[in-house]
């Protein structure tokens, strides 16, 4: 078994992560432009699983507001999972050994993100439609 290392990107490892999206989709610049043009895009915020040198998976954390009733509250969303394909079934089976570093987010602490990628350790071929997972804490 490999030794998986889960961790945030520094900028210079964009482009390793927009070619392991394109595997996703076949198409690199659907994701360039976030990458590139977004405002709100931090490297903290894109999750890596790394094999060695090699970036094998993927996940980034979106910053949102969202209004429930009156109130406007700071949620996190998930986007961009994606896996290589010979890396899947490892992914999915190996336990985390590293808590993940706190968030740059008030009120988003590492935990609740170990507590997301736990969920989010699915087999891709079991996936019938896009994953939706709830967070644990506002």
């Amino acid at each position: 078994m490999s030794d998986i290392r889960i961790r945030t990107i520094q900028t210079q490892e964009r482009d390793a992560v927009l070619d392991l999206l394109k595997e996703w989709l076949n198409d690199r610049a659907f994701f360039a432009r976030y990458f590139h043009h977004d405002p709100e895009f931090r490297d903290d915020l894109c999750f890596v699983a790394s094999d060695g040198e090699r970036i094998v998976s993927t996940f980034q954390v979106f910053r949102k507001q969202v209004r429930v009733g009156s109130a406007v509250l700071q949620v996190a969303g998930v986007g961009n999972v994606f896996t290589a394909e010979e890396h899947r079934e490892e992914i999915a089976r190996q336990p985390q050994k590293e808590p993940f570093p706190e968030l740059p987010i008030v009120g988003y602490p590492g935990g609740d993100i170990e507590i997301l990628v736990q969920r989010c350790r699915i087999r891709e071929e079991d996936r019938q439609e896009e994953l939706r997972v709830p967070f644990q804490h506002l």
